[in-house]
């Protein structure tokens, strides 16, 4: 036998109902009664805000270079002849790296000699006529002083003190020609001396050698390369000595003396360093100071690129108020802490000294020997309830 169909007017009648029992049943749900529950205070650990001396410390890191670092550039032109030195040879100062086609200078050089010895030649010589001159004017002299006490009575006496006064003039031009010429002899024999000198630089410029003692970074010029004027050929650094450039900020830099001994820390070792240069006016752009650390370097252990750290000592400060890094909260660029007395949390505005390690310097908001909450204070709220 078929099922009788439900017709829709039933079915909705009965949804109606059932969702009007539903909200009767939520509306006279009883209200649940409120159980107190106690809550127990918070369980803290203490430390006390201690004042000792403190001396501060600042770690910076940078990069080692070489302490002496020089491109080779050379001062003449010419054909490189002979590549003495490799990149990664150590060289001696004064050790010739490169030499160029140097004749032209030889030649030069050369003349540049004669001339001085022909001058050297010229000044001797003038220096015996000007002797002989003023022998020869010294006797004309007497020759006319006779004739005057001769008279000019006859004509033959006035014409031979004629002849007398007119050769005493020749030779008393003679001998003020021969005086300059060796007065001005020395400067002559500076300006001959001098083309000697550029001669001979210009010789030694068409061998490039080494300023100071290093290891060649770079050859740059190979045999038979036309070298220009100025053109890098080499470059030579100095690892005897290692510098360690640092920048600080100025509260650092204004403690920082030149001269000042350092510790520096590359891999684990420490070497001793000492500051050699500092800039005491900031740089414009990013408003720190450059410092520069000499460390020596002879067992050749260090490399420059290499990362190291220094330690700068700040101005040491007596008594100063010591609390856990733990126990600081920060909020809104602000610092505090969590004094506790009895047994309630009072939060306390402090400010900040300079950080050591997992210590604090607290310049003002606590006391020596108040009791602070040291640590997980991310929790706790002013006027909190905590035993300890």
């Amino acid at each position: 036998m078929p099922a009788k169909k439900i017709s829709a007017k039933y079915t909705l009648i009965l949804i109606v109902s059932v969702v009007l029992l539903t909200l009767g049943l939520i509306a006279t749900k009883p209200t649940p009664e409120a159980v107190l529950v106690e809550v127990k205070p918070l369980r803290i650990v203490l430390a006390q805000v201690i004042a000792r001396d403190v001396q501060p410390v600042v770690t910076l890191s940078g990069y080692f270079q070489a302490a002496q670092q020089v491109a080779l550039a050379a001062e003449v032109t010419g054909q490189v002849i002979e590549r003495v030195h490799e990149a990664g040879d150590f060289v001696a100062a004064g050790d010739v790296i490169l030499r160029l086609d140097g004749r032209d200078y030889d030649d030069a050089l050369i003349e540049a000699q004669a001339r001085l010895a022909q001058e050297q030649a010229a000044i001797e010589r003038d220096t015996r006529l000007l002797a002989l001159a003023r022998h020869n004017r010294e006797l004309q002299q007497q020759e006319v002083a006779r004739q005057q006490r001769l008279g000019t009575a006859s004509l033959a006496s006035g014409s031979a003190l004629d002849m007398a006064q007119q050769k005493l003039f020749q030779l008393q031009g003679e001998e003020e020609r021969l005086s300059f010429a060796v007065t001005t002899g020395p400067a002559r024999l500076n300006l001959a001396q001098s083309a000697v000198n550029r001669a001979q630089r210009q010789v030694n410029r068409s061998q490039i050698s080494a300023p100071f003692a290093g290891v060649l970074n770079s050859v740059s010029a190979d045999k038979g390369d036309r070298i220009k004027l100025n053109q890098e050929v080499a470059e030579l650094v100095n690892l005897a000595q290692l510098d360690l450039y640092l920048e600080v900020d100025s509260q650092t830099a204004a403690v920082l003396v030149q001269g000042q001994s350092l510790r520096v820390s590359q891999g684990g070792v420490s070497y001793d360093g000492q500051i050699i240069a500092l800039q005491r006016a900031p740089q414009s752009n990013t408003f720190t100071h450059q410092v520069r650390v000499r460390v020596d370097n002879a067992d050749k252990v260090l490399r420059p690129g290499q990362l190291a750290s220094a330690e700068l000592p700040l101005l040491a400060q007596p008594k100063a108020l010591i609390v856990p890094v733990e126990a600081l909260v920060h909020d809104d660029g602000k610092a505090y802490v969590f004094v506790v007395t009895v047994d309630k949390t009072q939060r306390r505005l402090v400010q900040l000294g300079v950080r050591q390690g997992l210590e604090q310097v607290v310049l003002s908001g606590v006391v020596e020997g108040e009791q602070i909450v040291a640590r997980d204070v991310a929790a706790l709220t002013d006027d909190m309830t905590v035993q300890y």
